[in-house]
């Protein structure tokens, strides 16, 4: 026995070298802020931008003392301020904004919502807040991929060895010269970061160089939809309402206004979403899904103008005022 255990001696001393020399790292405070695991790091090809958006929020946020935690899409980091919400709700609710993108993917929203709550002692209320536009089917994955490899996989910790911080910053010295833990290829500005940390979240749309045309006539949506076999926003709400029941909070959906008006295109969404708070009537809506507004209050497409999201905050805190009271 004592001669089957000897033979494996050098693997033991290889493991023991290796965990001495990742203590030793960690102890040296590695000056890397972001989470490895998210990135593809292809230097010749780059990354999409969206990664370092979720990656500035999930800094900003891992650990908060909220009790209004938003998650969603692009809709939502521009349409929502959290600082107006608060002065409409009373600063004693405190609010976040924890939003990116639609190439979060719905099962994205979902990983980002328990990375906030793991760490969210006061929390009481998941915001899930998205345009009603982006349903399930046109998200797809996204990113959420690489969200559940940084941030949920139980294997998770193996991206987050404090060697690997120096990742980053070999690979710089490799491709560009300059030995830095930024990352370069998918860098946010420092104002932009600011920016961020002073609105809770929160982030101006760019207004298009171009008006882009805001659509008024019918809504519409995914032709996946057509099919009243075919639901897709039902599944995925019930995955989010099981990370809401597991952090025993209470999830409200909140859906940005449109320039489009209801119509009988959209009926089998509707009747999907009211299947679902119907056997979910824990479940807080307090706004209606569709709110048509002027289409001149839009920056693009999609995204509200910074002046109309003030008084869109100013709607969102209103109606949670009424949650709360």
């Amino acid at each position: 026995m004592t001669s089957y255990i000897s033979a494996f001696r050098p693997v033991f001393l290889v493991l023991l070298m290796i965990a001495a020399i990742e203590a030793s790292l960690a102890l040296a405070s590695v000056p890397e802020p972001y989470i490895g695991g998210l990135y593809s790091h292809q230097y010749l090809s780059g990354d999409v931008p969206q990664k370092r958006f979720v990656n500035e929020k999930i800094r900003l946020f891992k650990h908060t003392d909220a009790e209004f935690i938003q998650v969603g899409d692009s809709s939502g980091l521009n349409g929502v301020q959290p600082y107006v919400v608060e002065r409409t709700l009373g600063s004693h609710h405190p609010y976040i904004n924890g939003n990116c993108c639609g190439d979060t993917g719905y099962a994205g929203y979902r990983y980002l919502a328990e990375t906030f709550l793991r760490h969210a002692p006061r929390a009481k209320y998941l915001v899930f807040y998205t345009t009603p536009l982006c349903v399930p089917s046109l998200g797809r994955e996204g990113l959420s991929r690489s969200l559940y490899r940084a941030l949920i996989s139980p294997f998770r910790f193996v991206e987050a060895l404090p060697s690997l911080h120096y990742r980053i910053a070999i690979t710089n010295l490799v491709y560009y010269g300059t030995y830095s833990h930024l990352m370069f290829d998918n860098m946010l500005s420092s104002e932009v970061i600011k920016r961020f940390s002073e609105s809770k979240g929160w982030y101006p749309a760019p207004a298009s160089p171009k008006r882009e045309v805001v659509p008024t006539d019918e809504c519409d949506f995914d032709p996946s939809y057509n099919a009243p076999d075919n639901p897709t926003l039902k599944p995925e709400l019930e995955k989010l309402k099981a990370v809401a029941d597991k952090y025993h909070v209470k999830l409200i959906l909140l859906f940005n206004p449109v320039a489009c008006t209801a119509g009988p295109k959209i009926k089998p969404l509707v009747d999907d979403l009211n299947d679902f708070l119907q056997h979910h009537p824990d479940v807080i809506m307090p706004l209606p899904y569709i709110t048509t507004i002027n289409s001149d209050a839009f920056a693009n497409a999609m995204h509200l103008s910074e002046e109309a999201s003030v008084g869109n905050s100013e709607r969102v805190g209103k109606a949670l005022a009424r949650v709360t009271h």
